[in-house]
């Protein structure tokens, strides 16, 4: 069976009836979206070839996954991801979430070759990042920088590069101790790139993190979410379900009991392990040094279905009864 008719097969099978056009590029189906809702009338176009949808009445487009996520379960995304991973991955991410070419911040200048300038944003954000217990080498792994941007003013940059040594993403952090914004980031769609790509080795146990500044005191072989959720239909999930990647999730405190169990759940059901990193006196891996993080990766605890419940009932409160 060729991997058209296996696709054909899965969409009868989790859409229902079917229609084929003329030419046989496309297959019709009842649009799940509560606009179509009811109108019993085949009007989802799914063009087999790649998997861009398009709907008639409501105007729905972008890609199979999409409608597959917005509309069916967990197992029907698992399986479609499973069986046609091995296409291309646009398949997998709306057109519009595509990573573009990005251009470095204006007047770029690293801080690494730098070091003995006497210009005082040099130094300033130097001794920032100094203060913050980065060493000469993290100045240079990481790339930091400042810029001449006058809406970067203030603000020390790192930088993100692709598998391929592309320049993907950077973010600017301010200097300033209470800023009105702490970080500014390009314009660019997070679920399309991977930060710090260009040094994961997806063989080996994968530290994931909130956010780039986090990534400063964790071992090498870590990334960041930019941001405290993990898409299903993003470029990092993709690589991790594709390389089998045992993750660690070291999330900020204030986030870990509302999404790291969500994240967790959901690498499980691909069959990705999982470890819980225990933050214990800390805010975030930013705050910790770098043994405070070593340590507690040594001390990481598994996830399973057990360890959540178990969590799940710690955090419930008490309930108070009234007597008589």
């Amino acid at each position: 069976m060729s991997i058209l008719d296996e696709k054909i097969r899965f969409i009868k099978k989790v859409f229902g009836a079917t229609e084929f056009s003329r030419d046989g590029k496309n297959i019709a189906i009842k649009c799940p979206s509560e606009k179509c809702r009811g109108s019993g009338k085949k009007k989802l176009a799914i063009r087999v070839s790649d998997d861009r949808i398009n709907c008639w009445v409501c105007g729905m487009r972008g890609k199979l996954i999409k409608v597959l996520k917005m509309y069916r379960s967990q197992q029907h995304i698992h399986e479609y991801i499973t069986k046609f991973s091995s296409q291309n991955f646009s398949t997998l991410i709306d057109e519009q979430e595509v990573e573009k070419q990005l251009q470095m911040p204006e007047g770029y200048r690293m801080l690494a070759i730098r070091s003995n300038s006497v210009d005082p944003r040099i130094q300033r954000a130097i001794t920032y990042l100094k203060r913050r217990g980065l060493t000469e080498r993290d100045l240079w792994y990481f790339k930091f920088g400042i810029s001449s941007d006058p809406d970067l003013k203030d603000r020390v940059i790192m930088l993100s590069y692709s598998s391929e040594g592309s320049l993907n993403f950077y973010t600017a952090r301010s200097l300033e101790k209470k800023p009105f914004r702490k970080y500014m980031n390009c314009d660019q769609q997070k679920k399309a790139i991977i930060f710090n790509e260009i040094n994961i080795d997806w063989s080996k146990e994968l530290t994931l993190v909130e956010g780039p500044f986090d990534l400063t005191k964790c071992d090498d072989n870590a990334t960041t979410l930019l941001g405290s959720s993990l898409a299903e239909d993003s470029r990092l999930f993709f690589q991790i379900y594709k390389h089998k990647t045992p993750i660690i999730l070291a999330l900020d405190s204030d986030m870990q009991e509302k999404e790291w169990q969500r994240i967790a759940k959901l690498l499980s059901l691909y069959d990705i392990p999982v470890k819980i990193l225990d933050l214990k006196k800390f805010d975030d891996v930013g705050s910790m040094t770098k043994k405070d993080f070593l340590c507690a990766k040594e001390c990481a605890v598994p996830w399973t279905r057990d360890v959540a419940l178990l969590k799940k009932i710690q955090g419930m409160k008490p309930r108070r009864f009234l007597s008589n």
